[in-house]
């Protein structure tokens, strides 16, 4: 039985009924409080490390050889951590992450005109192939590369 069963099982309080009611009710807000805290709790670790591990990629972005070793070494942890790890709180594989990083960081650069070529921005995000860049680009945001770099008037 578990802990919340317990504590919500009319038979573990033999008080009358409204008494019983009031203090189920309590039970009830008391728990879901607890809840609450360690799920904002949860969240907020969760959040912190997907923020390292984020820093990680950034200061690397260029780095077409980063893999899963250097990133899980880079935040102190084996690749088999690592990797779980990011498939909990993403529902990606760190491979898929990276890319979809790299994507949204390539997306900030057209638009803010850091690069105003296609060719530019997918360098700068360790895209060897401009058409396989494209390609990714448009999956990623049911767009391509060169109508954000019009749309934002750097072309």
């Amino acid at each position: 039985m578990s802990v919340s069963t317990y504590l919500l099982s009319d038979t573990n309080c033999p008080l009358p009924s409204p008494l019983n009611q009031h203090l189920h009710t309590h039970k009830y807000d008391l728990i879901n409080h607890l809840i609450f805290q360690y799920t904002e709790h949860i969240m907020s670790t969760a959040n912190n490390w997907l923020g390292e591990l984020n820093r990680v990629i950034d200061q690397r972005i260029d780095d077409p050889n980063l893999d899963n070793l250097e990133l899980a070494r880079s935040l102190s942890m084996s690749e088999r951590q690592f990797i779980r790890k990011v498939k909990a709180l993403t529902e990606l594989t760190p491979q898929k992450y990276v890319r979809r990083y790299r994507l949204q960081t390539a997306r900030y650069y057209l638009e803010n005109g850091i690069h105003k070529t296609v060719k530019g921005a997918a360098a700068a995000v360790s895209y060897r192939s401009v058409s396989y860049f494209i390609a990714q680009f448009e999956l990623e945001f049911n767009v391509r590369p060169l109508h954000i770099l019009k749309k934002y008037g750097w072309r």
